[in-house]
């Protein structure tokens, strides 16, 4: 599948219709200005919300609206032929995320992007010395 265009969404939020659930972007000035190319999900906990993207598949040549709302994305993803429902592009800081690999399970020890599905940017997954060590503590069980 290829993924490589990019068109950006409204950086407004559309209010009124649709109770606020998730963060706005934190810089809405950047929002389109990040690589499509990025990993996809892991690492526990999230920072920043950078964009909210939809991948659209219009039958061959796949690319991805983005938004500054969560709101935003999801009216677009309702409302489009071949529309996926939207991802969260989130940045974690380093030492702020929980890699688990061969090597075992561990702090993250640089600064990522990635995308997560929306649902996971709830509060007991945002970022905080407590939520890490119950992170830490959830992979090692789960990674025994």
């Amino acid at each position: 599948m290829k993924r490589h265009r990019m068109k950006r969404g409204s950086a407004k939020a559309h209010k009124g219709r649709m109770k606020r659930v998730y963060p706005y972007a934190v810089d809405v000035n950047k929002v389109g200005k990040y690589s499509l190319l990025t990993g996809s999900g892991g690492g526990y906990l999230w920072d920043d919300v950078l964009e909210y993207r939809v991948w659209v598949h219009p039958g061959g040549d796949d690319y991805a609206r983005v938004f500054a709302s969560y709101e935003s994305a999801k009216r677009f993803s309702e409302n489009t032929l071949g529309a996926e429902k939207p991802l969260a592009l989130v940045r974690q800081k380093m030492g702020h995320w929980v890699s688990v690999d061969d090597k075992g399970v561990r702090v993250g020890d640089k600064e990522r992007i990635t995308e997560w599905q929306v649902e996971w940017l709830d509060s007991k997954h945002r970022y905080s010395p407590s939520a890490l060590r119950s992170a830490l503590v959830k992979a090692r069980k789960e990674f025994k």
